[in-house]
């Protein structure tokens, strides 16, 4: 099997020059230069070609015009000097900045809409992207603010999102088309056509990339039967497909993807199986790390997620109706999951591609975010692991399970969490 560092190099095939990615239009200024003409601010949203970033709740919920009217007498009588000083005690960042534009029309107006720019470093916490094929558009959902941005894209309604690497996407467009995209420098890497036996839905992917090198590789494995895996791979070098024997036991890959994991893949099959890519001589074979571990579950296991932070490997098994939430370790001592009750300072994003962070908020810790969202404010769920109980940030209100509850979309498919390397603009 090749590392990314055995792989030759090749030149990534790009789509338009490198540019920094903006959510809306123009540069904003200090908090105090911002408020220095504060008398001739207009209180109009500022104009150019791209749309202001705005939270899905706000688009849904209708102001009462005379609350709104009271409050905007309220702040316009303040002194212009206590005005200025209440901006210069807010912190830079994007959710105070945010806070700080819906106080009221006036202040919306004199704080131009937050941009993103292209950085160094990944963001904090990952988004979730989707795919609107009637608007054609991207939606990039950040779950800390609970604001949707929106991108435009060329491409048709065949999109399909399979996987995430960092700041790339892993997409199709037809039965055999498939390529890497970085949506926010829209650098684009094509990749061979499938072969005909392999189903670009079915089945688990990982890929990795190397923009500067060109180096790439990705792997897609499915069942063919309970005793072989079909498993394909592209890389820069080469393009290979197989079929591996299941050692031990079958296996049946679920619906979340493959993980990279000091040097190996790794995948999670429906009923907790743990099973390894590996080299054995001469032979590559999928083998089963704890083929004699039976987990016992309450009910149906309807979706299983498989994570990685650093050498920790962890597993979530959601019931049907997320009636329940069981979270695991792989102990690669004992060769089998245990079970645990708290994630500690850690917060988890499941999905096709699933992420965790050690996270520096109370709030977001021993939390699992999914991608299930309340349709009446477009909040997204999470399940804390403290109360074992499922809520969001938008209520108090919180739910032991979903099942039989109304008023939920569930994003199942063609969506992936997502960690760009993106940074707010506050200058």
């Amino acid at each position: 099997m090749l590392s990314m560092q055995q792989e030759e190099v090749r030149s990534p095939k790009t789509e338009g020059a490198m540019r920094p990615f903006a959510i809306d239009n123009g540069s904003r200024r200090s908090f105090v230069s911002l408020f220095k003409d504060v008398t001739h601010a207009k209180l109009l949203d500022n104009q150019g070609g791209d749309h202001e970033i705005t939270p899905m709740n706000e688009e849904k919920k209708k102001s009462d015009p005379e609350i709104e009217n009271v409050e905007e007498e309220v702040w316009a009588k303040l002194p212009m000097d206590l005005q200025m000083s209440i901006i210069q005690c807010i912190p830079p960042n994007e959710r105070d900045y945010r806070n700080l534009r819906v106080v009221c029309r006036r202040w919306k107006a004199m704080a131009p809409p937050l941009r993103w720019i292209s950085g160094s470093a990944a963001i904090e916490y990952p988004w979730l992207v989707s795919f609107q094929k009637e608007k054609g558009v991207y939606d990039f959902y950040d779950p800390t603010s609970d604001l949707t941005y929106h991108m435009s894209t060329e491409s048709t309604s065949y999109l399909a999102i399979f996987a995430s690497y960092k700041g790339w996407l892993l997409l199709s467009e037809g039965p055999q088309s498939i390529y890497m995209l970085e949506p926010f420098t829209k650098m684009r890497i094509d990749l061979p056509k499938m072969p005909q036996q392999f189903n670009l839905v079915g089945g688990q992917y990982w890929f990795g990339v190397n923009p500067t090198s060109g180096r790439y590789r990705v792997n897609q494995i499915f069942r063919r039967s309970p005793e072989q895996l079909m498993i394909l791979e592209f890389t820069s070098k080469m393009t290979s497909c197989a079929c591996l024997p299941v050692k031990n036991k079958s296996f049946t890959p679920s619906w979340n993807n493959l993980i990279f994991c000091d040097g190996s893949l790794f995948g999670l099959d429906q009923n907790g199986k743990f099973g390894i890519f590996a080299t054995v001589g001469n032979e590559r074979q999928w083998h089963v790390l704890n083929d004699s571990q039976i987990l016992c579950f309450p009910s149906r296991v309807e979706q299983s997620f498989l994570v990685v932070l650093n050498l920790r490997i962890m597993s979530v098994f959601v019931g049907s109706s997320e009636k329940w939430v069981k979270v695991f370790n792989f102990n690669f001592s004992a060769l089998k999951w245990e079970q645990v009750d708290s994630l500690g300072n850690l917060v988890l994003f499941v999905g096709r591609t699933s992420i965790a962070v050690e996270s520096k908020e109370e709030r977001m810790r021993n939390k699992i975010f999914f991608p299930i969202f309340k349709e009446a404010d477009g909040s997204i769920m999470f399940y804390c692991l403290e109360t074992c109980r499922f809520r969001s940030f938008s209520s108090e209100n919180s739910n032991l399970d979903l099942h039989g509850e109304r008023g939920f979309k569930k994003l199942v498919s063609n969506c992936t969490w997502i960690r760009p390397n993106l940074v707010p603009s506050f200058s």
